[in-house]
């Protein structure tokens, strides 16, 4: 046994061994120099450099991605699917309404045709009767309401209910809507001399189609059939009825611009197109606002009626007569258009009702909407064209 361990365990002095401390080495630091100067060749660093580090580049790490965010990914694509599909069926509908506008051109030659092949022509030339007749059973009849209740029977499933606006009106509401109309019907008035005296000042004139005068008590009947009543009644349920139902799913205000557009076609001619597109506002609006197709069909026969009645004044009692008559009448439009609007502000019921309405995301604007529905309305707007340059004289 070993006495003293410490003996062996040292170097014999009783001390143990112990590495040498590496020590850590300072480079000699250089003697600053009294007045020394950076040399020209220096720039100093611009401060928007100063403290740069060099960006240190990690590899891509998967990302968690919450429920949260995930439920927001569906929904964004919900709502992008539901604009392309409410974009398909728009135009899906225009190409409809085109087609529709078409056959009734089509229709119209058809029948014409018939007519100038038959024994019957030279009447259409000389009698006002049998014009008058031929119009309310071409025009109306066989070119404006079979078309147009096929083009409801193939839009039936995306139309709104019913198709023909049917609600019950008091009598007082369904007269200031009507007299609301008809000053509107005057204002489309004044807005289409503007467009006549605009074409004048470029040295053009615009005419519209002539048609035969009364000359006699059974022409003044079937004038009255054929420009008030025919109208009222059978144009009314094609564009009102038949095209808005169609058109309300997407918006109310894009039926209401859409169908004018649609009534301003069916005319022919740009003068014509003007005027109804203008009045078509106001028959949808109104249409619309009052759930029922009645006060349309009465604005747009009364409208009619004021050309009817100085025809058939200057008839019977001469010019003079009709324009005495045709001015109380304007008169009296303007006074109802005033009482009716007055009834209906006291009643809350003239401004469309602010409907706190969310809107989707993604969903398109009435533009949008309207520039999908004019490529089915291509051929009608050419021909539009067409028949306008035939009533275009250069004065």
């Amino acid at each position: 046994m070993y006495e003293n361990n410490n003996q062996h365990q040292g170097y014999g002095n009783g001390t143990y061994y112990q590495p040498p401390q590496q020590q850590t080495y300072y480079p000699p630091y250089p003697p600053q120099q009294q007045g020394y100067a950076q040399p020209p060749q220096y720039q100093q660093i611009p401060p928007q450099y100063q403290g740069y580090a060099p960006p240190v580049y990690y590899a891509p790490q998967p990302q968690y991605v919450s429920p949260e965010t995930a439920e927001q990914m569906r929904m964004k694509q919900y709502y992008l699917n539901k604009r392309k599909e409410e974009k398909s069926t728009l135009m899906k509908k225009g190409f409809v309404i085109g087609s529709t506008l078409v056959a009734m051109l089509i229709i119209e030659i058809i029948v014409i045709s018939f007519l100038q092949h038959s024994p019957y022509y030279s009447l259409y030339d000389s009698s006002a009767v049998f014009q008058h007749a031929f119009n309310i059973f071409a025009v109306h009849i066989m070119a404006l309401l079979v078309p147009f209740s096929a083009m409801a029977a193939v839009l039936k499933n995306s139309s709104a209910s019913p198709i023909v606006p049917n609600k019950k009106l008091s009598p007082m509401t369904t007269l200031s809507w009507v007299g609301i109309g008809l000053g509107v019907c005057l204002v489309a008035n004044f807005i289409t001399q503007g467009v006549i005296y605009l074409f004048e000042f470029f040295g053009y004139e615009l005419t519209t189609p002539d048609s035969l005068t009364v000359d006699s008590p059974l022409a003044c009947v079937v004038l009255v059939f054929s420009t008030i009543i025919a109208p009222g009644l059978i144009e009314e349920y094609c564009l009102r009825a038949c095209t808005m139902s169609a058109l309300k799913v997407h918006g109310k205000a894009y039926a209401v611009v859409a169908v004018s557009i649609v009534f301003g076609l069916i005319h022919g001619n740009i003068i014509q197109f003007v005027f109804a597109f203008t009045i078509g506002l106001i028959l949808g609006y109104v249409t619309i606002k009052t759930d029922s197709i009645i006060p349309a069909m009465l604005i747009h026969g009364l409208n009619n009626s004021l050309s009817v009645i100085s025809e058939i004044l200057e008839y019977t009692s001469g010019e003079k007569v009709a324009d005495t008559v045709t001015a109380l009448l304007v008169l009296f439009w303007i006074a109802a258009a005033v009482a009716g609007a007055i009834y209906l502000a006291n009643k809350k019921e003239l401004l469309p009702k602010k409907e706190v309405v969310k809107k989707e995301p993604y969903a398109l604007s009435m533009g949008e909407k309207l520039l999908c529905l004019l490529p089915g309305l291509f051929i009608p707007f050419t021909i539009l064209i067409i028949e306008t340059g035939q009533y275009i004289h250069h004065v």
